[in-house]
């Protein structure tokens, strides 16, 4: 089968990181299979034209192919019989989420479809760049050509052109609008546009597929009251598409199940109390894919909006572990989601204790950080950016869990006061999980209250990171070991729970890897291999949950599947399944969280299916 392989990107301008990446694929695929498209879109961030990106790139001998979508490239693929070519899109690691929807697969070697039933997504493999010091990046050539000179432009792009190095002091330079020309530019200009829009709807699925819940815009192109109020000038501040993915994001973190659970044609409002956006909508079964439509019906920013129908408020959202995602900001992988990796040498560097592997907890997030001598505490980028005090924190949750972020805040903010300056100066937050028995998940951690050390990170005053110090969280550690603060008045406080894996139960997984893993079905073989992996490491678990107890909690949350709607049964009989699949035996702990080629991926066996089933009763 022929393969056509695109190499998508906005390219302002192309670099010699995108470069390295163009060889890397024609060294895989073969030079004549591969393809470089991008689009003649141009904003006030990505501003060069079609054929200005084709003069940047010609400088490396790259031909460029325009197209309207660089994730479709119709104006390539129509030249290619889609019976017996295969469509495989190549893109950064940064730009995966972008491409979701039922079409298009991770890239895996061996399978192969026809562009007539799927096309396949192959991440590239980061290769990292340093000019100047700093690392090649669209955003950091563009800063660092926008004033350079000749010896320095030269210096990042690999050669010298006159006229591409006119170009990029004209397009990336950010000069200063004067008040009168801001006052002219027209209101659309922060509209979100339905191309916009499109992608917010696949970066939404990413998050709720585990609920079988898939977000529906529904006829955007057509026009619709949904994205007419989403622009409309009523809103006063323009609804932002940052603002649309945190909605969704927080919604499927703290209202997946229960929303997953409810009736067809069930409605509500999603309201995030941070942003005042109230987003009403309605759940469709979708009988041909077998899942749930949430179809948003309208869109707005008001602070006092009342409904007749339930809310589904964001105010007391807890993000995901800090170790997971505060990072990076990002949703964090399962192994199996990132199709670039090579799967037959991960999985060996695992057994072979080639990668630190860090617990990952069943608990709640928090950052802290110290301004004035005063303890601050953030959630997510708009509290890092204007952290908040102990009443502001608790005012978010519900009595039973603002006493546990409390408590939390409080004795943080004790134990690391004699080094408020430090946080001050750097602008650190430090990263930790608290685990109180009073606000339990899945999993049992004891009675004593525990707050467990994750990460120590430094950001820029517009929310966003600038370094992380996770050996300074040690030194801390250390610090508080040595002066006896460890146990404060709520809390006891630990490090980071390092694991490391029983050789005896590595030889045996070793030994039956290939029984294990089928690339064909490499979901389910990864949440075999984790299963096998995670009881090799449970012996230094912190989780103290028993298999009785788990099944006890497995037993409960499954006798209600008689009392569900059919078409939810369906969903929780699917897990149930699923987890039986895996092993009769239950997981020990939640999963491990390790980095691996400069990427954090998580393994959690068969908790997914174990964390769906509960979660269903929970929110039945």
């Amino acid at each position: 089968m022929k393969k056509v392989v695109i190499y998508s990107g906005g390219f302002h301008p192309f670099g010699l990181h995108h470069y390295n990446s163009y060889l890397h694929l024609c060294e895989k695929f073969g030079k004549s299979n591969v393809f470089v498209a991008t689009s003649d879109y141009v904003t006030e961030q990505r501003p060069l034209n079609f054929e200005q990106k084709k003069m940047f790139a010609k400088q490396y001998g790259v031909e460029l192919f325009k197209v309207k979508s660089p994730y479709k490239c119709t104006e390539i693929t129509e030249f290619y019989n889609p019976s017996d070519t295969q469509l495989i899109i190549a893109v950064g690691n940064k730009d995966s989420d972008r491409i979701t929807g039922k079409y298009y697969k991770p890239f895996s070697e061996g399978i192969t479809e026809s562009l007539n039933n799927h096309g396949f997504v192959y991440n590239i493999p980061h290769i990292s760049i340093k000019k100047l010091g700093k690392e090649l990046s669209g955003t950091t050539i563009r800063e660092m050509l926008s004033n350079s000179t000749s010896q320095q432009f030269k210096e990042v792009m690999g050669w010298y052109n006159l006229e591409c190095h006119k170009i990029a002091q004209d397009k990336f330079s950010n000069p200063t609008i004067k008040y009168e020309q801001l006052l002219k530019q027209p209101i659309q200009e922060n509209r979100i546009t339905k191309t916009q829009l499109q992608r917010i709807e696949q970066y939404a699925d990413k998050f709720f597929k585990e609920f079988g819940i898939d977000v529906n815009f529904q006829n955007i192109y057509k026009g619709t009251h949904f994205y007419d109020r989403l622009n409309d000038p009523r809103n006063g501040t323009p609804i932002s598409s940052d603002e649309l993915r945190s909605i969704f994001k927080k919604a499927s973190l703290k209202h997946g199940y229960k929303l997953s659970g409810l009736n067809d044609r069930a409605e509500g409002v999603l309201k995030d109390m941070e942003s005042d956006i109230n987003m009403p909508f309605i759940l469709q079964w979708d009988k041909e894919n077998q899942e749930i439509d949430l179809v948003p019906k309208t869109i707005m920013r008001k602070k006092d909006f009342k409904s007749s129908t339930p809310v589904y408020s964001m105010e007391d959202h807890l993000i995901e572990s800090v170790v997971q995602s505060a990072v990076s900001n990002r949703h964090i992988k399962h192994i199996y989601e990132d199709s670039s990796l090579d799967y037959v040498k991960l999985l060996n560097d695992l057994l072979d204790n080639k990668c630190e592997l860090f617990e990952k907890f069943d608990g709640q997030s928090l950052f802290m950080t110290f301004r004035n001598n005063q303890p601050l505490a953030s959630r997510n980028k708009t509290t890092i950016i204007n952290p908040l005090t102990r009443d502001q924190l608790v005012s978010k949750f519900n009595p039973n869990v603002a006493k546990v972020f409390g408590s939390a805040f409080d004795d943080i903010g004790n134990a690391f006061m004699s080094r408020s300056r430090l946080f001050e100066v750097h602008n650190l937050f430090l990263q930790f999980e608290i685990l109180h028995p009073d606000n339990q998940n899945v999993f049992y951690y004891g009675k004593q209250p525990l707050i467990v050390l994750h990460n120590l990170v430094s950001y820029s005053n517009d929310g966003k990171i600038v370094n992380e110090y996770p050996d300074v969280v040690w030194a801390l550690y250390n610090e508080l070991k040595s002066s006896n603060q460890l146990n404060q008045n709520t809390y006891n406080i630990l490090p980071p729970n390092k694991l490391t894996p029983n050789s005896n139960q590595v030889n045996w997984i070793r030994q039956n890897l290939s029984k294990i893993i089928d690339y064909n079905n490499l979901e389910h073989s990864i949440s075999v291999f984790g299963y096998y992996f995670l009881n090799a490491v449970s012996d230094r678990s912190i989780c103290q949950s028993t298999p009785d107890m788990l099944t006890d909690l497995l037993q409960t949350a499954t006798s209600y599947i008689n009392t569900y709607d059919p078409l939810k049964r369906v969903k929780v009989m699917d897990n149930v399944y699923k987890l039986n699949k895996v092993n009769t035996t239950l997981p020990k702990f939640e999963g491990i969280v390790f980095k691996y080629n400069d990427n954090t991926y998580k393994l959690t066996g068969s908790f997914r299916y174990l964390n769906q089933i509960i979660g269903a009763m929970k929110y039945k």
